[in-house]
């Protein structure tokens, strides 16, 4: 019966997409709604807490992301006062505060004072502290490798985690390129400009949350925040990761784990549906006005973690790569993106022909990365 069910279903959705093809643009888009949206949080630590406010749009609106400058945001405590005040980064939208020292037995407001004179303000923050990292582990699977993260609250007092990420690695490009081409001439490369050894860094994306709420101890064991697939150019060398975790309060985690089921996981109609997400943010100047957002406050922990090609063999990173010969009749191609010279071959003076390979094969910086080694690795 079910498989019936379930196929019914199916023919059913083919029938109706198929004979509907009037364009659906929901009232959303109509509107033009550009509600405030708030990211960040409160950082009760000696880092510095940023947050970021920006303008909604529409889905279909094609321009660039609209920052909300030139505002004042303040930190007051329960009587109104003052207790932080933000600084604005150049034209980003971005605001920050070198450093937080929040009472964790007080609550906290974030006041917002828009350029424009609008003025918005949370509701009472509390300040959670989080628990420490135990352990980043890692396992190699059937399909690659997973990193995992491993704490735990003695008291059974947090309950609800999120994580956030930053990973960098460590590659080489398939050919060491000795020379580069330039106006007609082939050039050796000095010291410090080689294009065969780079480092990437980019950030996690996706909202990683944790809840121990059903169990009967706060242990969070082998939560998987990354997978990297088997021999990926990740760690074909050496991969760095950094992990920070925050404790969440119980309505946080709920906004943001219906957040993640609105960007992440809803994809058709038998997908769970997102419930109305409540933001903890409201304007002062018009109560209807929709604001976008959750604000908490935290201590954030830390923890890192080095992975080199070694530790997770068998791994073999194959770009499939592949040397040709450029004569010299043909090496206008080298002004043309995409070709890299490799190694020019002599007789005497006379170059007779220069092995070359694809952007990708003979260039590190094909895949993202920069030739600079960052200072924190070793």
């Amino acid at each position: 019966m079910r498989i019936c069910k379930g196929l019914v279903q199916l023919l059913l959705a083919l029938v109706i997409s198929a004979g509907c093809k009037k364009k659906f643009d929901p009232p959303a888009i109509q509107t033009g709604l550009s509600a405030l949206v708030i990211d960040g949080f409160l950082n009760n630590s000696p880092d510095t807490t940023f947050i970021h406010l920006s303008r909604s749009k529409k889905l279909v609106d094609t321009l660039p992301d609209i920052q909300e400058n030139n505002a004042q945001l303040f930190v007051e405590d329960p009587a109104g006062n003052i207790v932080y005040s933000f600084q604005q980064l150049n034209d980003s939208g971005l605001y920050f505060v070198p450093g937080m020292g929040l009472d964790i037995n007080t609550k906290y407001r974030l006041h917002i004072i828009t350029a424009n004179g609008k003025q918005y303000l949370s509701d009472e923050i509390p300040v959670v502290k989080t628990p420490p990292v135990d352990s980043i582990t890692f396992d190699h699977t059937a399909t690659g490798l997973d990193i995992d993260v491993n704490t735990h609250d003695p008291l059974n007092a947090t309950k609800y985690y999120r994580w956030e990420y930053t990973e960098t690695w460590q590659y080489h490009a398939a050919y060491y390129a000795y020379v580069h081409y330039d106006h007609g001439n082939f050039i050796d490369f000095r010291p410090g400009e080689f294009i065969y050894e780079c480092w990437r860094t980019q950030p996690s994306t996706q909202l990683l949350l944790g809840s121990t709420e059903r169990l009967s101890k706060d242990l969070v064991y082998h939560y998987v925040l990354r997978q990297i697939d088997q021999d990926a150019v990740e760690l074909s060398m050496k991969y760095f990761i950094s992990v920070k975790q925050y404790a969440l309060t119980k309505d946080a985690y709920e906004y943001i784990q219906n957040l993640k089921k609105s960007t992440e996981q809803t994809g058709s109609i038998f997908d769970p549906q997102p419930s109305e997400m409540k933001s903890n943010i409201h304007s002062l100047t018009d109560s209807t006005e929709v604001v976008l957002g959750y604000l908490t406050a935290s201590t954030a922990e830390k923890k890192e973690l080095y992975i080199t090609n070694d530790q997770v063999q068998p791994w073999k990173y194959n770009p499939g790569c592949e040397l040709f010969r450029i004569y010299p009749a043909d090496f206008g191609t080298f002004s043309e993106h995409g070709v890299v010279p490799i190694e020019v071959i002599k007789n005497g003076l006379i170059i007779q022909y220069v092995n070359a390979s694809t952007y990708q094969c003979g260039d590190c910086r094909a895949l993202g990365g920069i030739t600079t080694k960052p200072g924190f690795w070793h």
